[in-house]
């Protein structure tokens, strides 16, 4: 899908130091060790994200684009999946974790996949009662694929086809989403337009409609149950009802400019956990990310800047209703504090201390971080508040915030 954004590919191999858990200090190098600890140069407002010097850094083998962190209570602090994105030749998923005596990321498996995974999701949660296993994660490529660690391999458990009927070529899937309050279910997005809801439990579809006009990016769950919401190609936010899929909520319409005949497209979208009237979404070429509150729709609540980077990847705050976390393609991560950027009503949230307690312009990040490198993946994990996760197309990075 040439709208999407996509990692460059890289000329180069790994370096020597591929695999290691490596904390930045002298040892690694003054430059690093000093950007380590300052504010991204083009995000000049804002504060430096890391608070501590200890910085962890994975290279991966060949380019790479979708990257998950296994965020449970129970289980490895840093356990990770990384897919490559290779046009000819072999793809694959890699599963990796810390080990803990060497403090280096090691290869605990690696799995063959048909196509390079547009997106990796770990299970949610670790709840025994589930018949899925703890140890499960999905990918998606032209399938919804399911995957089981187990004794150091991963194993199919299934390959779910969105295809409707007397469809005969399996149109990709650009996203999905597996919900946290009925872990039974995932949806899919896909290019042909459709969304698809799937009982992964006992591997059957349970809803499939034709959700945008056109290819539709990204799909998210509420944390409400039966909500979900999606954007795509047709330039709109819609938000679903499972109850009720005959009609949709426009939430929000990008719309036409001089420049543009039609509407530009809304590429990623991220779902507010702790306040669920808030969505976060991103416009192709749009220099800010835009807040919709669902109970205004139509015009965006906030548009929050990111200078002249193009967002993206979004991930809101476990632990905060107001800090937003977004990766753009000058290899900046920024942290916003809505509570800051609007007060007025109907926007009166209390304020979470902690994150970006500096006063700052209130349309700029509080907090930012500079990789080098086209950041395409960002993880805020439940598990671990305190951390932070990056992913480019050469690497991925752990630190503190």
């Amino acid at each position: 899908v040439r709208s999407l954004p996509g990692p460059a590919r890289r000329p180069s191999p790994a370096s020597a130091w591929a695999g290691c858990l490596l904390p930045e200090g002298p040892s690694h190098g003054p430059r690093r060790a000093a950007r380590q600890r300052e504010a991204c140069p083009r995000c000049p407002a804002a504060a430096a994200m890391t608070k501590s010097s200890l910085r962890y850094i994975y290279e991966t083998p060949w380019s790479a684009y979708a990257f998950a962190w296994a965020a449970r209570p129970l289980g490895p602090r840093f356990r990770f999946a990384v897919g490559s994105l290779c046009d000819q030749g072999r793809n694959c998923l890699q599963v990796l974790e810390l080990n803990e005596g060497t403090n280096c990321i090691e290869l605990v498996a690696e799995v063959e996949h048909a196509c390079p995974a547009s997106k990796l999701v770990w299970r949610p949660s670790a709840d025994a009662a589930a018949s899925i296993s703890k140890d499960c994660f999905a990918s998606s490529g032209t399938t919804l694929n399911l995957w089981q660690l187990e004794d150091g391999q991963v194993h199919s458990l299934a390959k779910l086809s969105s295809a409707r009927a007397g469809q005969q070529d399996l149109a990709p899937l650009t996203s999905f989403d597996w919900s946290t309050t009925s872990e039974h279910k995932v949806c899919a997005a896909s290019v042909d337009t459709t969304i698809t809801i799937w009982d992964i439990e006992h591997q059957r579809k349970e809803h499939q409609l034709i959700g945008h006009d056109k290819p539709i990016y990204d799909i998210a769950f509420s944390k409400v149950a039966h909500l979900f919401a999606s954007v795509g190609a047709d330039g709109s936010l819609r938000m679903f009802d499972e109850r009720d899929l005959q009609t949709s909520t426009i939430l929000y319409e990008t719309g036409l400019t001089p420049a543009s005949p039609s509407p530009a497209p809304l590429l990623r979208m991220a779902w507010n956990t702790h306040n669920t009237n808030l969505i976060a979404v991103v416009t192709l070429d749009k220099t800010s990310v835009s807040v919709v509150d669902i109970r205004r729709a139509g015009v965006a609540l906030q548009e929050l800047s990111s200078g002249d980077a193009h967002a993206h990847t979004l991930a809101w705050a476990p632990h905060s209703r107001n800090h937003l976390l977004c990766g753009a393609d000058n290899g900046c991560a920024m942290v916003w504090d809505i509570s800051r950027a609007q007060a007025s009503p109907p926007y009166d949230e209390p304020r979470d201390a902690g994150l970006g307690s500096n006063s700052l312009d209130k349309h700029t990040p509080v907090l930012s971080y500079g990789c080098d490198h086209e950041i395409y993946q960002v993880q805020w994990p439940v598990s671990q508040p305190d951390c932070i996760a990056l992913g480019t197309a050469s690497h991925f990075q752990v630190f503190e915030v």
